[in-house]
């Protein structure tokens, strides 16, 4: 895997992994803005800030990633991404997702549309970088009923807010792969931080690739764990810290800033 296609791979799964949302309540929460700091064994990789904002029967979802320290002076890579949809009966239906990164000599772009039956208009540019040839697009047939990776984060939060669990599997389509998020409940551990502060929830992480992916890592399940602390009534849980392996090391994400503060 090149150090670009790395450094996308590694966007990929921050935004795979970034379960901070609202939780539902029946009035529409104030948007939310929170900040994640990315390190690579230790060492500082990327960092990430995501907003959502709702509305009754609607959503937007919209996140921000660069590279950090060394690596920004070295790739000077950022994505930029949104989602919007409805919400009905609880029930998440993105209408639209774009997303654009560039680096240091090139750039690449996505934009999804949905339809009201489930299927996906995908339109990505470059179809290839040159000398680099991407694997086989998915299927229209394996997109239907999909989620764009932001919209995903919504609903992943939701579902643990309405059953109390992390146990589920969401159908992610991001233009490019197609996956699947399975999560499983990892038990319990009591915060770091201070006394009285909520316990962490572990919640296991398991990204099963289907297609879109290139064959080398396709046969390679990506794993991960989320720690989620409840803030207190009628406030939304959020992931303080989030961890991935990867062939070039663990990836750790930690929350830095949440507005309004937590």
């Amino acid at each position: 895997m090149g150090f670009r296609r790395f450094l996308r791979f590694a966007a990929a799964l921050v935004l795979m992994a970034a379960l901070g949302q609202p939780m539902g309540r029946a009035a529409p929460p104030a948007a939310l803005s929170l900040t994640y700091a990315v390190s690579i064994r230790g060492f500082p990789l990327l960092t990430l800030d995501v907003r959502i904002a709702e509305t009754v029967g609607s959503y937007t979802v919209s996140g921000f990633i660069r590279t950090a320290g060394v690596v920004d002076l070295l790739a000077d890579f950022v994505m930029q991404s949104e989602s919007r949809g409805t919400i009905a009966a609880d029930v998440l239906r993105p209408s639209l997702h774009e997303t654009a990164s560039h680096w240091r000599n090139g750039q690449r772009g996505t934009h999804l549309e949905y339809a009201g039956d489930g299927t996906v208009a995908a339109v990505v540019t470059p179809a290839e970088e040159p000398g680099r040839p991407e694997p086989p697009l998915p299927t229209p047939e394996q997109t239907v009923g999909t989620l764009d990776p932001l919209s995903a984060i919504l609903a992943i939060n939701r579902a643990i807010a309405r059953a109390g669990s992390c146990a589920m599997q969401v159908p992610v389509f991001d233009g490019r792969r197609r996956y699947d998020l399975v999560l499983a409940d990892d038990g319990m551990e009591r915060a770091p931080a201070a006394a009285g502060a909520a316990p962490l929830r572990r919640c296991g992480i398991e990204v099963v690739k289907i297609a879109g992916f290139p064959e080398k890592e396709a046969a390679r399940p990506d794993h991960g764990r989320a720690w989620i602390q409840a803030q207190g009534e009628d406030q939304p849980a959020l992931p303080v810290r989030i961890e991935f392996d990867t062939r070039w090391g663990p990836i750790t994400m930690r929350m830095t800033h949440a507005d309004p503060p937590r």
